[in-house]
């Protein structure tokens, strides 16, 4: 056993044993519960294949960065083509004293 499951384990014996009705926050007790969150990670070691899931989605963050900024970028195309081609069409008048539109000529 590696020191950071002992270090886990001694969380989860801790808080099991005090186990505390009322958790006010900034306390002890939502430390312990915060720490008994990293309980999870074990998986790590546990299970080797998870490490290089892990290692490889990593290194895959920078494609999926890249593959946003390209769709960001076409969406903002897209999106001001069509405030151009749709500018003032769909508008409609929500005023029911107001019975026909009247183009103002400047």
């Amino acid at each position: 056993m590696s020191y950071g499951d002992k270090c886990i384990i001694r969380v989860s014996l801790i808080f099991l044993c005090w186990l505390p009705t009322d958790v006010p926050p900034e306390s002890g007790a939502q430390l312990l519960m915060m720490l008994r969150c990293l309980r999870p990670l074990r998986i790590f070691k546990l299970v080797p294949q998870m490490r290089k899931v892990l290692r490889e989605v990593l290194k895959g963050f920078k494609e999926i960065f890249l593959v946003s900024i390209l769709l960001l970028t076409l969406m903002l195309v897209f999106a001001s083509f069509g405030v151009q081609l749709f500018a003032g069409k769909l508008a409609k008048c929500n005023d029911p004293r107001i019975l026909k539109r009247v183009l103002k000529e400047t």
